[in-house]
Formats: structure tokens, C-alpha cells, sequence
């Protein structure tokens, strides 16, 4: 059985992982889907970045006073994508946009 689309699956589990994804395969295979191995993987948040849906989760850092958190924030992917749109209906030198970025 295949779903339409892709499917995001994110297990938080304190120091569990492991289990938890044995256990999500073994669900999954009861209803006949499996994990594309390629994707999956266990990453601990707190010491790594991943990113998942068009954002970067795992530590970051204040600016201001440089002390880290643990956070999200939006993934280089999507702001580059962002930036390709905006720089593709902005009319050059002009600091305007172009007609289609304007809605009616």
C-alpha cells in the first residue's frame, strides 16, 4: 500500500528512539507501509540541527547575548526559495514590484 504523497513522520522520545521506531515499523507493517530507509533516521535535537517540513530544528543561538536554545527556525532551503520568488517579480533597479507580484 502506498499513501498519496509524501508522509512526515517525527517520534520525540527521551532516550527511547530506538524503540520507538521498532515499534512505529512494526504498526506501519501491520498496515502494509514500511519507511523509506533513505529518510529515517534518529538525530537528538538538542545536540544537532535537522531539518523536517521547511524548517531547522536543534540548537541555535541569541544573537544578543550568544547563549544557545534550543529552537526552529525556517530551513536555508525555504529561504532561498523565498528569495528566488521575490527576486523573480521585482522589477530590476527599481526597487518596485512588477505587475505580477501585485494582486488585484
Amino acid at each position: 500500500m502506498r499513501l498519496p504523497g509524501p508522509t512526515h513522520l517525527v517520534i520525540q522520545s527521551r532516550g527511547k528512539a530506538t524503540e520507538a521506531l521498532e515499534w512505529t515499523r512494526g504498526v506501519l507493517a501491520r498496515l502494509g507501509l514500511t519507511l523509506d530507509e533513505k529518510k529515517t533516521s534518529i538525530r537528538h535535537a538538542g545536540q544537532e540541527r535537522f531539518d523536517f517540513l521547511g524548517y531547522t530544528f536543534g540548537p541555535h543561538f541569541n544573537p544578543r547575548g550568544g547563549r544557545r536554545y534550543l529552537g526552529y527556525s525556517p530551513s536555508q532551503k525555504s529561504v532561498s526559495r523565498i528569495k528566488q520568488k521575490v527576486g523573480n517579480c521585482w522589477i530590476a533597479g527599481t526597487g518596485h514590484p512588477g505587475r505580477k507580484c501585485v494582486k488585484s
